[in-house]
């Protein structure tokens, strides 16, 4: 413990605990992938209505994507909580700082009449490319339409530069906060240990 950097201490954490949700998420998707394939045979009690049948047929790349969002979403938003829970103290601190880091992952919702109507317009190109509400925007906007390809990779890179970038923050408030002396932080302290650490 004492020989390893506080930010890749920060990294394996993140990744330790993601890989346990990501590990429940696939056995889920594989268990319905199988009874949506098997459902014909099963009989009446396990056969899906022909609308949902139709819903969960999506093409392989699509669904390759659909799940690397959500893969790199749920790794970026996982480092977000790790810097919330880094700088308090208590689980009530946790739960009255939460909401904040829950906002970007929200703000597409707020956005979602126009996403839907206009995938392409300038609204959605730029929550699809900013890191934090990419992961919710650009499933809706794929579902809408065909995206440009370019787009889908400049997204997915500047997602994962985010992830870098906030786990890095995340191991920075980590090295500080375990060393601080209690009190919850104000944001100039948050920035201050950052550029600290």
């Amino acid at each position: 413990m004492s020989t390893i950097r506080a930010s890749h201490l920060m990294a394996g954490k993140i990744i330790g605990v993601g890989s346990a949700a990501v590990a429940h998420v696939v056995i889920w998707v594989a268990i319905t992938a199988l009874v949506v394939e098997l459902s014909p045979r099963l009989g009446g009690g396990f056969t899906l209505p022909e609308p949902a049948l139709q819903a969960l047929n999506v093409a392989p790349a699509t669904g390759l994507l659909l799940f690397l969002y959500f893969l790199l979403g749920f790794f970026l938003y996982a480092s977000v909580f790790a810097i919330v829970g880094a700088a308090v103290t208590s689980e009530q601190e946790a739960q009255s700082v939460q909401f904040l880091a829950l906002i970007p992952m929200i703000a597409p919702m707020l956005f979602l009449e126009t996403i839907l109507n206009a995938p392409l317009g300038g609204v959605a190109v730029a929550l699809g490319l900013i890191p934090f509400t990419s992961p919710v925007t650009m499933p809706m906007r794929m579902a809408s339409t065909r995206i440009p390809a370019l787009e889908v990779a400049g997204s997915l890179a500047l997602l994962v530069l985010g992830i870098v970038v906030v786990a890095w923050i995340a191991g920075k408030v980590y090295r500080v906060g375990i060393l601080s002396t209690g009190k919850r932080p104000s944001l100039s302290e948050l920035v201050r240990w950052v550029r600290s650490a």
